[in-house]
């Protein structure tokens, strides 16, 4: 069960949909087949919209997004540090350009 139900990943309000074909590039579901006129046109604009966002190179759809918010859940241990590590560095490459732009006096 996902924390929030929401359209996009991770509790986002807004998110991407459509009613045209679209392949869950992770788990490989296709939906809206029937939907396709063969030359990409949408035949009937009043079904449920399916729900699609890029993630980690891959087109998800809705039917993975619960999977993906639980990978992260369950990962955060290592994520957290890893994240405060990239802070930390792109910390002290402003510091070091701040530096350097009061050294020539800007």
């Amino acid at each position: 069960m996902r924390f929030e139900d929401s359209p996009g990943l991770f509790g986002c309000g807004i998110g991407t949909g459509t009613v045209g074909m679209v392949e869950c590039e992770w788990c490989g579901a296709i939906y809206n087949v029937e939907n396709e006129a063969g030359d990409g046109d949408v035949i009937d604009a009043t079904i449920d919209s399916t729900g699609v966002v890029w993630f980690g190179g891959k087109q998800i759809c809705d039917c993975f997004f619960e999977k993906i918010e639980q990978a992260v859940l369950d990962n955060m241990d290592d994520i957290l540090p890893w994240y405060r590590r990239i802070i930390e560095v792109r910390k002290k490459h402003v510091n070091k350009n701040d530096e350097n732009l009061k050294a020539v006096g800007a």
